[in-house]
């Protein structure tokens, strides 16, 4: 195995067992989508903007693609 794939796969391994160790402390749906109601107003901010703006630059580059072929 190369450099590359033992490193993928080791930070892979680590993503999962984070979040395993993590959804343990999640106890319903609510306490995922909204955080328990934790975040502040510039996190949640942040949050909403950076996902209108992602949507919206993926949306709009694929209007441009069809508009301009």
């Amino acid at each position: 195995m190369s450099l590359h794939l033992t490193l993928l796969l080791a930070y892979s391994a680590i993503l999962v067992g984070v979040g395993l160790w993590i959804g343990r402390r999640v106890g319903s749906a609510g306490d995922f989508f909204v955080a328990r109601r934790r975040l502040g107003p510039g996190l949640l901010f942040a949050t909403v903007l950076a996902a209108n703006i992602g949507a919206g630059s993926t949306v709009g580059a694929t209007g441009l693609g069809y508009e301009r072929g």
